[in-house]
């Protein structure tokens, strides 16, 4: 929740000035670290993401960079651990190993990291995991324009909690490999961000019924190719106009059921900081996805992405989010689903290191061939006391709540006591 590092900031606006902001179909950025050039958070000065000069980590200098190794210790527990109705809980122990990098000589900036995210269930073995990260990025400055390189692997596994997953005895592990490349034309207030990007996903055979099933149907390279067009009206206003296209080749698959595809999108809209208060962004038009399977129609859909943050004082920062996106699906005979998702995050600083936090969010999946809908409400909070540089305590509550005629109904709390150490 907290930031690191003030340096997270300054790679943050690398990212935003590229124009990225748009919501990306089976999106990984929630796996990837904010301090790699081409992967982050949305801009703004807010409780959690300004400066504090007496507990922000100063890392270890090595030349023109800076490197903060963490590691995180967890305890806690899952009510209902694999997401069923009536499912078994469990206690949590965790532990996160981590190394960032960053820095660069004048007009570039390089970020780096590795991690990982180890999680044991003591009552339900099967279902530990451990996700690993790696990650580096680049940006360079040819005067105004700005080049930005990325490649992350990412070693990963889908929970049965997640919307859209495969009900299976145990988490289901997948590898992704992620590159990225765009580039920032600036031409007086306006500026042009030309960017591909490509993706390949690689899953292991899930445990269903305690039988070993293949996934290979859901491997796939995904080619995602865009322009960005913003013009500034003034300063700190500006209108965006986004052109996507998005490839899904899919490795096999059921003769007949191939959820290979192309789709199109474009997206309109505004970005504006009104002031130091308030900042609100709002992009929508519609997706299409056209399969190459006659067994799947065409899926046309409004899209939309939406943020409003609201500072009505120092000490509190209020966002909401807003985004409805067409997403793939997980299952063979089902060609994709319509995903909403909103969510409102209450963020006070109550002493300068003490952060208290209140969220709540909703999600909604609409499948397609009569797939069913799927409805996630989730509420939440937290607590995080800086305790100095190198030492932070952090506290969280949230409970979930699946109403769904695909992947029954269930409950769902879950409690964590994390101890967060840092250079």
């Amino acid at each position: 929740m907290l930031r690191r590092a003030r340096w997270v900031g300054l790679l943050a606006a690398t990212l935003w000035s590229a124009g990225i902001g748009v919501a990306q179909a089976q999106s990984l950025d929630g796996y990837l670290p904010p301090g790699v050039p081409g992967y982050g958070t949305a801009p703004g000065v807010t409780v959690l993401s300004r400066a504090r000069p007496e507990y922000d980590s100063l890392g270890v200098r090595l030349g023109d960079f800076i490197v903060h190794p963490s590691l995180d210790m967890r305890i806690g527990a899952d009510s209902n651990v694999e997401g069923r109705q009536g499912g078994a809980g469990s206690w949590i122990a965790g532990v996160s190993p981590g190394i960032a990098i960053a820095g660069g000589p004048s007009g570039t900036t390089i970020g780096a990291y590795a991690g990982l995210d180890d999680r044991r269930y003591l009552d339900l073995p099967g279902d530990s995991y451990t996700n690993g990260t790696a990650a580096l990025g680049v940006s360079h400055d040819f005067g105004q324009d700005r080049l930005t390189l990325s490649a992350t692997h990412l070693s990963l596994h889908a929970l049965n909690t997640a919307i859209g997953a495969v009900s299976a005895d145990r988490p289901i592990a997948f590898r992704a490999e992620d590159v990225r490349a765009r580039y920032r034309i600036a031409a007086g207030p306006l500026s042009i961000v030309p960017a591909v990007d490509f993706t390949a996903y690689r899953f292991a055979p899930a445990r269903i019924g305690g039988m070993a099933v293949s996934q290979a149907f859901r491997d796939r390279n995904v080619w995602d190719g865009s322009l960005t067009l913003r013009y500034e009206l003034a300063p700190q206003r500006a209108t965006v106009l986004v052109l996507r296209s998005i490839r899904s080749d899919y490795l096999t698959g059921p003769p007949g059921f191939s959820h290979s595809g192309t789709g199109y999108e474009i997206l309109a809209g505004f970005d504006v900081a009104a002031n130091a208060v308030l900042r609100y962004r709002a992009l929508a038009g519609y997706e299409m996805r056209r399969f190459d399977s006659r067994a799947f129609k065409t899926h046309v859909a409004p899209i939309v992405e939406a943020q409003v943050i609201w500072n009505p004082s120092g000490l509190t920062t209020l966002t909401g989010t807003l985004s409805r996106s067409i997403e793939d699906a997980a299952e063979e005979t089902i060609g994709g689903y319509t995903l909403t998702r909103g969510k409102i995050v209450l963020d006070h600083e109550y002493l300068p290191n003490v952060l208290l936090q209140a969220r709540a969010e909703v999600q909604h999946a609409a499948y397609r061939q009569g797939g069913g809908r799927q409805t996630i409400l989730g509420a939440g909070g937290g607590v995080d006391w800086l305790l100095n540089r190198r030492l932070r305590i952090s506290a969280d509550y949230d409970f979930a709540d699946q109403q769904a005629s695909r992947g029954g109904d269930y409950a769902r709390s879950t409690v964590s006591l994390r101890l967060h150490l840092g250079l």
